[in-house]
């Protein structure tokens, strides 16, 4: 798999930002502190496999958006030639949402094959790590990432062998449990609901016997039952009975209100027991009464409107009469009548006045034009002097911006040299430090070398044995003499061969320190001769910035602050000429603008003057006189029009006094009408008559209401009654008597026995169906064999559940068997892998790398054979071991189907220059067939890895 890019959402500093032209090969991704590469780092773990939530906010940062932005992104990613997108959201357990390059939705479980099956804590440990997990060896040592690495071949990929023996001894344990705690599992759960059947078993059994007086015990529940609720029934019957009279009381009492009413305003006694309903002549009076009482307010208002246009026909003969007078003598109504002005005329009036006015608003605008014109030339002209006065103090010009840039870039070039040979003189100093301690080394291994002593020793040791068996051989005999001497020369013999390994060894080691050393001292001159090119470079340089042969940084920032000023004075200085420039330009039109102001001033006050005159000779044709204004012809047909209006007026008044009055008339004659049928006196009139109507019409409206009540109280009786003629008669009876005070202590007593009788009802409901039910548990105990049926099944299916548990507990026991063979037999691939990178990084000062006897940890074997543990190395050497072991993994995994990118933040940082160097041309081998995302803030970083690894691409990051 190829990462391609990312658009980042919004995730700690970064918002909105999209990189996508990334590819195989190896790629630096170079930024200054807090730039945001552990930020990206964490987002592209995140998006693979999930961000942390607040749960986790001690252990892992959550990166919350700074600058805004949905929390999460997208990664662009490239598989066996097909582009994919995986999107994710920060923030609490949302899954990935995968799409290809047609935009269709791919299945979240794909995600899985395009990691090659590796999870979080892999990808965390081996693929996509930072300075704090190279450090720690416990990252390559964890249960998860042991079981990917040496039994994913057992399994399949994406499972482990671990993981499959994990759930066979769920499996197992979800069977059956020899533990007595243990009771969530399948045969503790079978054996209980054996022990439930059994006594489910005892008690049907024993309930089987008891079956005739169960039986005989519900038939005497159900005749009390049914006892009781006939008693409940005949209560409720004359409770409703009784509710009915009680509601029918309040109505019936308001009947006879009604009756008591009517005798009292009639001189007939209604017969109380018969249908008692309104004559026609009445109802008739009352409609024709309800009619006029309607429009009783609107006569009020007639009335009311008839005196005020009594008062407004006066006022609007007074005004025509005011208006005939000011129009002048011979103006009478006939003739205001008969004036008109054509609206021709008028609009031919109105267009002259708009003609002048226009003639003379143009006159008056041109003057204006004229006065803004003079200002702006004036305020043209002082721009210009004040400008050309500020020009003048600014002095002379400094160099141009392109010049005074060129000087500026030198400046900084010429910085980053001085940095540099700061830098490598720092190099120097180590150089010869590292060269004088191997010089030490050197000598101490010198003062180790063994003399020529011991082969002195030797040769006494020969003489002084042949001279002992020459004399032995005189004195005892030859045999005795030369069997002394063999031994001496045996001993001597022995005692050079010593003395020569011995001095072999040392100067083997000598030989070795003094290539350590002359390597050293070489990378010394190496490094003081870059220092003498720099200082060279720096001197030059230096002499033409006009500089001392060699400038500190303090001059160098006091030089650039000399040059951005210069051209901050440059730019003020270029921005006054432009000014200026712009300023004499507008001057010269603003004069163009005044002479042109002058001219069209002189044409509008000439087009005026035509216009007056052309107007008074045209007055003078039509008969106006000469002084009026076109205003003032125009008012003077007004107040002509205006009093043509007021006469309009005047005959309008005295029509619509004439209707009201005959309205009027109209609705005194039916009211009158009405009053005489009720024998009331009808002399009234005006507010009068209304008065005395409305009292009468309110009597007649009484008298109709005591009727309807009846009526209505009638009505009811019939429904109750069910329209039976004896039930009515018999209610009737019944509340003439009056004894609603009886009926309601009744009703209260009924109730009372009601709930008496309902709580014996309820009791007899749970006798019977207690009874009910214990018979139906005696004609139910035939599930006896059922029962037994079942037993047994479940006693079989016990057997089977044991039967299942072996087979788990010997499938898991096997795999761990396997497992444990196979790491046994793999973990060496992996190490000798990481040892022939080790081998090359360090130069050959450790060769390989070995598993150590418990399996869970591995050393180093180095240049002497000698075996050295992980934590006596240096922390470089360290961290250059577990990056080693790591590559080697990554090699394995890659025989194994999964490819990923490898992403690293800041490795390098604790690496020697050489080693260093070493280290980028193993990832630029990597990086052949792979894709390696580097992420550092040293330029000495990114200078090492590109001279290194030819190709090699530099992609700044930056968030905000």
């Amino acid at each position: 798999m190829i990462l391609r890019g990312w658009h980042i959402d919004g995730f700690g500093l970064f918002h909105d930002k999209r990189v996508d032209d990334l590819g195989p090969g190896v790629t630096v991704v170079h930024g200054p502190n807090e730039a945001g590469k552990s930020t990206l780092l964490a987002f592209i773990r995140g998006v693979l496999f999930g961000f942390p939530d607040k749960r986790s906010r001690k252990t892992t940062p959550l990166y919350e958006p700074v600058h805004g932005g949905t929390p999460g992104g997208r990664l662009f990613v490239e598989n066996a030639g097909h582009g994919y997108t995986i999107a994710r959201r920060a923030g609490g357990r949302h899954a990935a949402r995968i799409t290809d390059d047609n935009g269709a939705t791919v299945p979240e479980g794909d995600l899985t094959q395009l990691l090659g099956g590796a999870d979080a804590a892999l990808f965390r440990n081996v693929f996509g790590f930072s300075l704090y997990e190279l450090q720690e060896l416990d990252t390559l040592t964890e249960e998860s990432v042991r079981d990917r690495i040496f039994s994913g071949a057992i399994a399949g990929a994406g499972r482990s062998a671990r993981q499959g023996a994990n759930e066979l001894k769920q499996l197992a344990n979800g069977l059956y449990s020899s533990s007595a705690k243990a009771r969530k599992n399948r045969a503790a759960h079978l054996l209980s609901e054996i022990a439930n059947i059994d006594k489910e078993l005892g008690e049907a059994k024993a309930a089987a016997k008891a079956y005739p007086e169960k039986v005989e015990a519900e038939r005497e529940a159900a005749e009390e039952v049914e006892r009781i609720r006939k008693e409940i029934d005949g209560l409720r019957t004359r409770k409703g009975e009784l509710e009915a009279l009680l509601r029918l009381w309040p109505e019936w009492c308001e009947r006879e209100r009604a009756l008591d009413e009517l005798e009292a305003t009639s001189t007939e006694k209604p017969d109380r027991f018969a249908r008692i309903e309104p004559d026609a002549a009445l109802q008739a009076l009352s409609q024709r009464a309800e009619e006029l009482q309607r429009t009783a307010e609107l006569q009020r208002e007639r009335l009311e409107r008839a005196g005020g246009l009594d008062g407004d026909l006066k006022q609007a003969a007074s005004e025509l009469n005011a208006a005939l007078e000011n129009l002048g003598e011979g103006w009478t109504e006939a003739r205001v009548a008969d004036f008109r002005m054509a609206i021709p005329t008028r609009e031919e009036v109105r267009a002259w006045e708009t003609a002048i006015n226009e003639c003379e608003t143009a006159a008056q605008r041109a003057a204006d034009k004229l006065d803004e014109a003079k200002r702006h030339q004036i305020s043209a002209g002082e721009a210009k002097d004040r400008l050309e006065r500020d020009l003048e103090a600014l002095g002379t010009a400094p160099d141009d911006a392109e010049t005074l840039l060129k000087r500026q870039s030198a400046l900084e070039q010429l910085r980053v040299k001085v940095g540099e040979l700061e830098r490598g003189r720092e190099a120097v100093s180590h150089a010869k430090s590292l060269a004088a301690e191997r010089s030490k080394r050197v000598a101490d291994l010198r003062r180790q070398l063994p003399g020529r002593g011991g082969v002195a020793l030797a040769l006494g040791v020969a003489v002084l044995g042949l001279a002992l068996g020459a004399g032995l051989a005189v004195m005892v005999g030859e045999i005795a003499g030369a069997a002394t001497a063999g031994a001496a020369l045996l001993a001597a013999a022995l005692i050079a061969l010593y003395a020569r390994n011995q001095r072999r060894r040392v100067a083997d080691a000598i030989s070795e320190a003094k290539r350590d050393e002359k390597e050293a001292r070489d990378a010394a001159r190496e490094a003081e001769s870059e220092v003498e090119r720099l200082a060279s470079e720096i001197g030059e340089a230096a002499g033409g910035l006009f500089l001392s042969p060699s400038p500190g940084e303090a001059e160098l920032v006091q030089a650039l602050g000399q040059v951005r000023q210069d051209l901050d004075r440059r730019g003020r200085y270029d921005t006054k000429v432009r000014e200026l420039r712009d300023a004499v330009q507008a001057l010269e039109r603003r004069d163009a603008d005044l002479t042109a102001a002058h001219e069209d001033k002189e044409k509008a006050n000439t087009a005026f003057s035509e216009k007056l005159e052309a107007w008074r000779q045209w007055k003078a044709g039509n008969g106006f006189p000469e002084h009026l204004s076109a205003q003032g012809i125009l008012d003077f047909a007004g107040q002509v029009e205006a009093a043509r209006k007021t006469l309009a007026m005047k005959q309008d008044l005295a029509g619509k006094r004439e209707r009201v009055c005959q309205d009027i008339d109209g609705w005194e004659r039916e009211a009158r009408h009405v009053l005489e049928a009720r024998g009331v006196d009808r002399g009234q009139h005006g507010e009068d008559l209304v008065l005395a109507f409305g009292r009468e019409a309110k009597s007649i409206q009484r008298e109709m209401e005591l009727y309807q009540t009846v009526t209505s109280v009638e009505a009811t009786l019939s429904r109750a009654g069910g329209n039976d003629a004896e039930r009515i008669a018999s209610l009737r009876q019944t509340l003439a008597s009056g004894e609603a005070d009886s009926w309601e202590r009744e009703c209260e007593d009924i109730e009372e026995r009601l709930h008496t009788e309902e709580k014996r009802r309820d009791n007899a409901l749970r006798q019977h169906e207690l009874a009910s039910n214990e018979r139906k548990a005696v004609e139910t105990s035939d599930r006896v064999a059922e029962l037994e049926t079942r037993r047994n099944a479940l006693t079989a299916e016990v057997a089977d559940v044991y039967r299942d548990w072996q087979v788990y507990t010997a499938g898991r026991e096997l795999i761990e068997e396997t497992l444990a063979a196979y790491e046994r037999e793999r973990q060496p691939a992996v190490f000798a892998r990481a040892g022939e990178i080790l081998d090359r990084v360090t130069g050959g000062r450790y060769r390989r790398i070995v598993q150590d006897e418990s399996g869970e940890g591995f050393y180093v074997i180095d240049g002497r054979e000698q075996r050295v543990s992980p934590i006596d190395l240096s922390r470089g050497t360290r961290e250059q071991l577990y990056l080693a072991v790591r590559l080697g993994l990554v090699d394995e995994f890659g025989r194994r189907g999964t490819s990923l990118p490898l992403v690293m933040d800041e490795i390098l940082v604790n690496f020697d220059p050489d080693r260093m160097a070493a280290v980028a041309r193993e990832l630029g081998t990597y990086g052949a067939d792979h894709q390696v995302l580097m992420f550092t803030c040293h330029p000495f970083v990114v200078d090492c890895i590109t001279s290194a690894v030819p190709g090699a691409r530099v992609v700044p990051v930056a968030g905000g």
